[in-house]
């Protein structure tokens, strides 16, 4: 039998980060438009891997996962152990525009879940759009609750998934796919 290999190339970065050196694992797959994927708190990256193994997604776009500090291979700064591990927004946002900053990615679209997907709604809808794409049975921001943020802020536009919960991408790739691909169409006609 031979061996087959996924598109998904990983490696580490180093990266300064609240005046700390940091050891930061990245995934990557495709060419195109940088497609930022941020996972939830308490796992890693490896939720992308159905992104990043399409062929749909990967052939217009630079899928791109990192691990946070403290999450999956990234390692916790040096003096963790002395410390207790906090993660504030401001902190959060600091991370990924580091990150942006340091794969000098250009215009990114950036994707979240839970926590991933809290921190996008800091996004400005006048200079970038915002969809929000919400399980059907996710526990931690019902239906109703995205519908609610999503008339909040004008211009977001938003999607009840159904039959998916609150980590969509990993729980049913291809069920999450078919909400997801639309979207990258009409941010790709924008």
């Amino acid at each position: 039998m031979s061996a087959r290999f996924e598109p998904i190339v990983g490696r580490y970065m180093h990266l300064e980060l609240f005046g700390r050196p940091h050891r930061i694992y990245v995934e990557e797959a495709g060419e195109g438009t940088p497609l930022l994927c941020l996972h939830t708190a308490g796992s890693d990256g490896r939720q992308y891997r159905g992104l990043m193994n399409d062929p749909r997604v990967t052939r217009d776009h630079r899928v791109i996962a990192f691990d946070m500090p403290w999450h999956g291979k990234s390692s916790p700064p040096e003096g963790w152990h002395d410390e207790e591990y906090q993660l504030t927004s401001a902190q959060y946002t600091t991370m990924i525009l580091a990150v942006i900053d340091a794969l000098e990615l250009d215009k990114p679209i950036v994707i979240g879940c839970s926590i991933g997907g809290r921190i996008a709604l800091q996004i400005d809808t006048r200079r970038c759009p915002l969809f929000l794409l919400s399980g059907e049975y996710d526990y931690s921001c019902t239906p109703e609750e995205t519908l609610a943020v999503a008339n909040s802020i004008p211009g977001a536009e938003a999607t009840i998934m159904k039959g998916l919960g609150h980590f969509p991408m990993s729980e049913d790739p291809g069920a999450f796919l078919k909400h997801l691909l639309p979207v990258l169409e009409k941010i790709a006609a924008r």
